[in-house]
């Protein structure tokens, strides 16, 4: 009879492949669950967040491009054939000095000669306007009333070359002009798109600690329906016995109910907050959450005492503004507004100046034929036309130094809202571990109380639970006053969130 038992190498054999699926499953969890630190460094590069700012770069960047094509050489090639004929008329013809004996007459009366008609003309043109304002034109034509006599078909060819240059008002090109000013914008935009990702880190990691609070608030509600269900089961015998009465009954039941409410509501949050940020991540993975991620302590290591030094005695308020004014953005971009407009004022008034061009080339090279000239024009008259651009120049500075002085009201008023919530946040972590050190003695007596008989295993699982809570909570305000800490140094541009994570 043949044995069902498995032989020593089969059993091997199974426990090799139950341990090497294990350790593959658990090489997948691992994989599924990256850090923080990674989520956020792949999430800046595919979130739709920021889809506007790397557009922006991308739509400068082409226009620079055109910009610079369009300075460059461009060749262009023409070409036509014709074939027919065409009527050759003497206006002269038969006039015999009479106008009264002519007036009237038909030309169709008279016999005109036909003459044909077979010409080819071939073209390839060069020009190129360079962004000092230098223009420069050449032409190869070639034209034969002959096409079919093929003989000497260079005489038919034509050389000519010409350029072109303002002497003065010595003011750059248009075409220069547009190339600094988007340059200038590209290098604002890359900034802002810098900025962009701070707001955004700060963003997901604040999302991150809603979630990982909603699991551990979770976590806890569902220790505390187990216990009060607990309690309800030995109430329920204690009622059997007569030492338990239906008060207490119903007060242990509603407590579980509402628990259970609890937690219905608790897991309905976090869906919807995991479901919030997967949006936000793009294409990167969701992390694990964890009130313990290392990135958390990399940040307090970087910000915490970096943003004490920055609220002490030694810097001032007004310190703290200039930094934040020197650091912003939108003032950078205000400030470059303002420089270019009085620099196209500046512009405007040097070109209402006589305009001195000067121009030479050649017509046809080969025969050595060449020409320059030095052309002077200016405007006498024009209606009005600089008191009116002036006045828009003035408005335009006038709304822009506004703005300025605007946001720099409103910079004010950011700085004081950060340094008072870094100082709430502060008062609140101060009472969250004061009371997590109230919470921990509380339980230590009541382990004493059970030690000596004066309490039970359940009061003392309750108190645990309520230390625990203390616990999260502290930890809460920790991350909560961290938070307000990174975006206090990050606007003042002394240290970024970016830096910290890439380990710069």
């Amino acid at each position: 009879m043949r044995s069902c038992l498995p032989s020593p190498n089969r059993s091997v054999l199974i426990l090799f492949i139950i341990s090497l699926s294990l350790i593959l499953q658990s090489a997948a969890g691992i994989a599924a669950d990256p850090t923080l630190a990674e989520v956020l460094q792949e999430a800046a590069e595919t979130t739709p967040e920021l889809r506007e700012e790397r557009e922006q770069i991308e739509d400068l960047e082409r226009e620079i491009e055109q910009v610079k094509a369009r300075a460059g050489w461009q060749l262009m090639t023409t070409g036509s054939y014709t074939r027919g004929q065409r009527e050759e008329t003497d206006l002269l013809d038969g006039f015999n000095g009479d106008p009264d004996e002519n007036f009237g007459q038909n030309p169709d009366d008279d016999d005109n000669d036909l003459e044909s008609l077979d010409e080819l003309t071939l073209g390839l043109g060069a020009e190129r306007t360079f962004l000092s304002g230098l223009e420069l034109e050449g032409d190869i034509s070639y034209f034969d009333d002959d096409p079919i006599d093929t003989d000497d078909p260079e005489d038919n060819i034509t050389l000519s070359l010409e350029g072109r240059y303002q002497i003065w008002p010595r003011v750059p090109a248009e075409a220069e002009r547009t190339l600094e000013q988007l340059e200038d914008q590209l290098e604002l935009a890359r900034s802002e798109l810098e900025e962009a990702r701070e707001d955004f880190y700060l963003e997901i990691t604040g999302d991150y600690l809603e979630i990982a609070l909603l699991q551990e608030e979770l976590d806890l509600t569902e220790s505390r329906f187990d216990l009060n269900r607990t309690r309800l089961e030995k109430a329920e015998e204690r009622r059997e016995i007569g030492e338990a009465g239906e008060l207490e009954i119903r007060e242990l039941e509603l407590a579980v109910k509402q628990l259970e409410n609890g937690i219905s509501s608790l897991e309905r949050s976090l869906d919807s907050a995991r479901d919030s940020l997967r949006d936000k991540l793009g294409e990167a993975p969701e992390p694990a959450y964890s009130l313990d991620d290392p990135l958390w302590q990399q940040l307090q290591n970087s910000f915490a005492g970096l943003a004490e030094e920055l609220k002490s005695e030694r810097t001032s308020e007004d310190e703290l503004l200039e930094m934040m004014k020197a650091s912003s953005l939108e003032r950078e971009r205000l400030e470059s507004e303002l420089a270019r407009t009085r620099q196209e004022r500046d512009w405007f008034k040097e070109e209402l100046a006589p305009h001195v061009d000067f121009s030479a080339g050649s017509p046809d090279l080969e025969e050595r034929e060449w020409e320059a000239s030095v052309n002077v024009s200016y405007a006498l008259y024009q209606s009005g036309l600089e008191e009116l651009e002036e006045d828009d120049f003035r408005a335009d500075i006038a709304s822009l130094e506004s703005d300025i002085e605007e946001l720099e009201s409103g910079l004010r008023s950011q700085l004081k809202g950060l340094l008072d919530g870094a100082a709430e946040s502060e008062e609140e972590l101060s009472a969250a571990e004061l009371e997590a050190e109230r919470s921990a003695l509380e339980l230590d007596k009541e382990k004493e109380a059970l030690e000596r008989g004066a309490s039970e295993e359940l009061d003392i699982e309750e108190l645990s639970l309520d230390d625990h809570e203390a616990q999260l909570e502290r930890q809460e305000a920790e991350r909560r006053l961290l938070l307000d800490r990174i975006e206090l140094v990050s606007s003042l541009d002394q240290l970024l969130f970016e830096e910290v994570i890439n380990g710069d």
